[in-house]
Protein backbone atom coordinates (compact mmCIF):
# COMPACT_ATOMS: atom_id res chain seq x y z
CA UNK A 1 0.00 0.00 0.00
CA UNK A 2 1.69 3.62 -1.26
CA UNK A 3 0.59 6.13 1.03
CA UNK A 4 0.45 9.88 -0.44
CA UNK A 5 -0.34 13.53 1.23
CA UNK A 6 -1.81 15.76 -0.67
CA UNK A 7 -1.32 19.56 0.62
CA UNK A 8 -4.29 20.90 -1.56
CA UNK A 9 -6.71 18.40 0.75
CA UNK A 10 -5.52 18.58 3.55
CA UNK A 11 -5.48 23.02 2.92
CA UNK A 12 -9.14 22.38 1.73
CA UNK A 13 -10.11 20.52 4.98
CA UNK A 14 -8.18 23.40 7.39
CA UNK A 15 -9.79 26.54 5.77
CA UNK A 16 -13.39 26.24 7.09
CA UNK A 17 -12.22 25.29 10.21
CA UNK A 18 -8.54 26.95 10.75
CA UNK A 19 -8.31 26.76 14.24
CA UNK A 20 -9.17 23.36 15.17
CA UNK A 21 -6.07 22.03 12.95
CA UNK A 22 -3.65 24.83 13.53
CA UNK A 23 -4.85 26.49 16.83
CA UNK A 24 -5.06 29.80 15.67
CA UNK A 25 -6.64 31.95 12.62
CA UNK A 26 -3.03 33.01 11.10
CA UNK A 27 -0.69 32.15 8.48
CA UNK A 28 2.46 31.90 10.48
CA UNK A 29 0.24 28.90 12.08
CA UNK A 30 -0.66 27.25 8.72
CA UNK A 31 3.06 27.64 7.41
CA UNK A 32 4.42 26.09 10.53
CA UNK A 33 1.87 22.59 9.77
CA UNK A 34 2.33 22.36 6.80
CA UNK A 35 6.22 22.06 6.91
CA UNK A 36 5.24 19.89 9.87
CA UNK A 37 3.34 17.53 7.27
CA UNK A 38 5.71 17.50 4.68
CA UNK A 39 8.56 16.93 7.30
CA UNK A 40 6.71 13.74 8.36
CA UNK A 41 5.85 12.84 4.77
CA UNK A 42 9.69 13.11 4.13
CA UNK A 43 10.82 10.85 7.07
CA UNK A 44 8.39 8.20 6.36
CA UNK A 45 8.40 8.35 2.64
CA UNK A 46 5.27 9.39 1.62
CA UNK A 47 4.86 11.04 -1.60
CA UNK A 48 3.97 14.72 -1.92
CA UNK A 49 3.86 15.57 -5.38
CA UNK A 50 3.77 19.34 -6.38
CA UNK A 51 3.07 21.44 -3.28
CA UNK A 52 2.74 25.54 -2.52
CA UNK A 53 5.55 25.50 -0.56
CA UNK A 54 8.23 25.21 -2.50
CA UNK A 55 9.31 26.67 -6.28
CA UNK A 56 6.33 27.69 -8.08
CA UNK A 57 4.32 29.22 -5.56
CA UNK A 58 6.96 31.81 -3.97
CA UNK A 59 7.80 32.94 -7.40
CA UNK A 60 3.95 33.76 -8.53
CA UNK A 61 3.14 35.24 -5.51
CA UNK A 62 6.36 37.68 -5.56
CA UNK A 63 5.47 37.96 -9.02
CA UNK A 64 1.25 38.83 -8.32
CA UNK A 65 2.25 41.35 -5.85
CA UNK A 66 5.33 43.09 -7.84
CA UNK A 67 8.21 42.11 -5.56
CA UNK A 68 11.59 41.73 -7.48
CA UNK A 69 12.21 38.26 -5.97
CA UNK A 70 10.30 35.74 -3.88
CA UNK A 71 13.48 35.15 -1.45
CA UNK A 72 11.09 36.54 1.41
CA UNK A 73 8.76 33.53 0.81
CA UNK A 74 5.12 33.27 -0.01
CA UNK A 75 4.21 33.77 3.67
CA UNK A 76 6.34 36.26 4.52
CA UNK A 77 5.14 38.17 1.14
CA UNK A 78 1.45 37.75 2.17
CA UNK A 79 1.85 38.69 5.65
CA UNK A 80 4.07 42.17 4.63
CA UNK A 81 0.88 42.71 1.90
CA UNK A 82 -2.06 42.10 4.21
CA UNK A 83 -0.34 44.47 6.53
CA UNK A 84 1.31 42.38 9.26
CA UNK A 85 -1.87 40.85 10.65
CA UNK A 86 -1.67 37.29 10.58
CA UNK A 87 -5.61 36.04 10.17
CA UNK A 88 -5.98 38.53 7.47
CA UNK A 89 -2.88 37.16 5.59
CA UNK A 90 -4.38 33.30 6.02
CA UNK A 91 -7.78 34.37 4.73
CA UNK A 92 -5.63 35.80 1.57
CA UNK A 93 -3.73 32.54 0.99
CA UNK A 94 -7.05 30.59 0.82
CA UNK A 95 -7.87 32.98 -2.07
CA UNK A 96 -4.52 32.80 -3.48
CA UNK A 97 -3.63 29.37 -3.63
CA UNK A 98 -6.92 28.77 -5.75
CA UNK A 99 -5.92 31.56 -8.28
CA UNK A 100 -2.32 29.94 -8.53
CA UNK A 101 -4.14 26.50 -9.65
CA UNK A 102 -6.56 27.69 -11.85
CA UNK A 103 -3.48 30.22 -13.20
CA UNK A 104 -0.61 27.82 -13.13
Amino acid sequence: MSSRFDVYDMIALIRPRPAMYIGEHSLACLRSFLDGCFFLAEEHGIETGEHPGFGGFHDWVAKRFGWYESTAGWCNIIVEECGGKQGEALDRFFELIEEYRRTA
